[in-house]
């Protein structure tokens, strides 16, 4: 450890509070269109917590932004839903259910996903001898043309690692393992898969 990173992580601990820096996640710019694939609709994922306070390693408090942390999760489940679910997306506009047929019939698409953080938080008793625990809990939800609910679940992430110096960067990377986690555990999902092979009949 450097005499430079003790000296930010000291800093970090007195100000009482740092805001964690994320990633741009993958690159949603140059997915792929399968043949004869599913066409949905996706949502901005909604972060509903109170405020950006995500929790404390010690006695410092931590903080993300709910606009960074949308961003980041909302192209991680892109890249899912097209490199490892199959799924032709498209990005829309927020939504209500008895607005999804005329939307559908707009975009010409199969259906909508819609996504809601209710969960996303951090906690340390201690950086430097205790792992930094950080959970995620998503609330997935997919529609199909008609705008009845075909599924509806609270996918949840979790991520554990010691890191000291606890910096911007590394509390970003935290976040990001999180959520790539819920992801992860996403693509598995049979029911997930089901509903969204017959979400278009």
């Amino acid at each position: 450890m450097t005499h430079v990173s003790i000296l930010i992580s000291l800093s970090l601990l007195a100000t009482g509070c740092t805001t964690a820096r994320l990633s741009g996640g993958p690159d949603v710019y140059a997915l792929a269109e399968h043949a004869n694939a599913l066409r949905m609709g996706v949502t901005q994922i909604v972060d509903e917590r109170k405020s950006d306070h995500l929790g404390t390693v010690g006695a410092a408090g931590i903080r993300v932004r709910r606009e960074d942390v949308t961003e980041l999760a909302t192209n991680y489940l892109l890249h899912i839903l097209n490199a490892k679910m199959d799924t032709n997306v498209v990005r829309v506009n927020q939504v209500t259910p008895s607005d999804i047929p005329a939307l559908v019939e707009r975009e010409q698409i199969d259906g909508v996903i819609v996504c809601r953080i209710k969960n996303l938080s951090l906690f340390s008793i201690d950086a430097i001898m205790q792992p930094t625990k950080v959970e995620m809990d998503l609330e997935v939800e997919v529609y199909n043309r008609a705008g009845a609910l075909m599924y509806s679940e609270i996918a949840n992430g979790y991520y554990s690692k010691r890191i000291w110096p606890m910096t911007q960067n590394g509390a970003g990377k935290l976040v990001e393992s999180a959520i790539q986690d819920v992801m992860s555990k996403l693509a598995k999902d049979s029911y997930l898969k089901k509903s969204l092979t017959v979400v278009s009949a």
